[in-house]
């Protein structure tokens, strides 16, 4: 398992954050909750980071969680639905996709695989796909050494 950057701070000092999914379209919000839902899962290992992670979530979106509902969605259902949205709201959906996968502090190969099958599905380029893996990386990698350096003594 390949470690990557943790959402430690992240999670901790930046509960209210702005995030893009604001601008998303309501229709999309439960869509995107299962997607989310589907993503923790697919390496057998939902930790509670992740969990924290789908509430904050559903909190901004105001959305209520429905596992039963995300059970009995299949990933190409959910990924159909996605499909007609613009290129601009499905890099949002998969930005935030990623953050969920990575706020655990682990983003394994099984979650590499699902996140590049997802982008395959919704026709992202690989080269975007690449951009946009990368650079929530480094802005995970980023927000956690700015949180080192102010809150640290």
């Amino acid at each position: 398992m390949e470690e990557c950057i943790s959402f430690k701070y992240y999670m901790q000092y930046e509960g209210d954050r702005i995030m893009f999914l604001n601008r998303l379209s309501a229709d999309y919000n439960k869509v995107f909750l299962a997607l989310c839902y589907k993503a923790i899962g697919c390496n057998n290992e939902i930790t509670e980071e992740e969990l924290a992670q789908l509430n904050q979530y559903a909190t901004e979106l105001n959305t209520a969680i429905n596992f039963d509902e995300y059970n009995s969605k299949s990933i190409e259902d959910i990924v159909t639905s996605l499909a007609t949205t613009n290129i601009t709201d499905k890099k949002i959906i998969l930005s935030e996709m990623l953050g969920i996968l990575m706020s655990d502090g682990v983003y394994d190969d099984i979650e590499k695989g699902f996140y590049r099958d997802v982008c395959m599905k919704l026709n992202i380029p690989h080269s975007l796909a690449i951009e946009i893996e990368k650079g929530v990386e480094e802005y995970i990698e980023s927000f956690n050494r700015f949180a080192v350096l102010i809150l640290n003594s």
